[in-house]
């Protein structure tokens, strides 16, 4: 898909060729955190999944500059041919490396996977678990589609300067997410969870009321509601790959991926009627918006509850402790 994205003769050609890459992509980042459910064992799934989150910072950082400067300096096919190359050398170390994880296919022999997947969206446990994610997802977007707006419109800060805020928080999470998934295997994921949503709240109101402030303040505001943000949803999949069981998480993962998808949008769609533009060009009613995703952060910390391990499934913790003990 990305190598026809390079390919691709005109926008209409272009446009396709991303929904192919972006169909398959889709699913290969749900089978992403279904391995990591399938193979890090309880006790360390906080800091694997804090790693494996933290390189979708280091994505974003180096990729999406390098993208543009080989775009606007060769020509945009170029990003896409070198992601297709990537793609083939990342293809090739998973035959070599990637253990099999077939253990569990056992359970859908003879299953027709329609059947499978209503099994999937139907089963109680995972009906609440898509609504935590929803709620998880919408608590963020409610507010970052339109922070760029509202940091150059109400907080005074230039064009030029935006990107500063993406830096410094992209940078910043690199670290703090691989601390808070290791924190979240010494003293519990929910634990975890709680104290990272409570204390995103309040960079999430401070931000939404931020007046117009010095240029350090404001990337200082930026940058920590980030880190809470993002440091929240570490745990939360951690919690989330550990409260299926093996024979359905793929399909699980798959399914929460469309679901967050679609929360997403959702929130986007109802933060953009809410917020308005004054006669100076300036947003109005993003405070808000910040107070609906203060509800959604607290609503997810009761939903969180509601995450649980499969029947069978006992965490060891002296296993943990030992495994703790050895990484310090």
């Amino acid at each position: 898909g990305t190598l026809f994205c390079a390919l691709a003769p005109s926008y209409h050609t272009l446009v396709i060729a991303r929904i192919v890459a972006g169909a398959f992509g889709g699913v290969s980042g749900a089978l992403i955190l279904a391995i990591i459910g399938d193979v890090i064992p309880e006790a360390r799934r906080g800091a694997a999944m804090g790693m494996v989150m933290s390189a979708f910072s280091v994505a974003s950082i180096v990729g999406v500059p390098l993208g543009l400067v080989l775009a606007s300096n060769l020509s945009w096919h170029v990003p896409f041919y070198g992601l297709a190359g990537l793609g083939v050398i990342v293809w090739l170390l998973t035959l070599r490396a990637m253990p099999k994880l077939q253990g569990h296919l056992h359970h859908a022999v003879g299953e027709h996977p329609v059947k499978r997947t209503l099994a999937v969206m139907l089963h109680k446990d995972h009906q609440m678990a898509f609504i935590f994610m929803a709620v998880l997802t919408a608590s963020g977007f409610v507010v970052f589609p339109y922070l760029s707006n509202y940091m150059v419109a109400n907080v005074g800060l230039t064009e030029k300067q935006l990107p500063l805020i993406y830096l410094c928080g992209g940078l910043c999470t690199i670290f703090s997410m691989n601390w808070i998934g290791r924190w979240s295997d010494r003293i519990g994921k929910r634990r975890v969870f709680i104290i990272m949503s409570l204390c995103a709240t309040l960079p999430i109101l401070a931000l939404t009321n931020l007046p117009r402030v010095p240029l350090a303040l404001a990337i200082s505001t930026s940058t920590v509601l980030m880190i809470c943000m993002s440091g929240r949803m570490v745990p939360a999949m951690a919690m989330m790959t550990g409260s299926i069981e093996a024979r359905y998480r793929g399909g699980f993962m798959s399914i929460n991926s469309s679901v967050q998808q679609f929360s997403c949008g959702l929130a986007a769609f109802v933060s953009g009627h809410i917020i308005g533009q004054s006669p100076k060009g300036e947003l109005t009613r993003f405070p808000v918006v910040g107070l609906i995703s203060v509800t959604c952060i607290l609503s997810c910390i009761y939903l969180s509850g509601f995450l649980k391990l499969p029947a069978g499934i006992k965490t060891n913790a002296n296993e943990a402790a030992l495994v703790v003990e050895h990484e310090c």
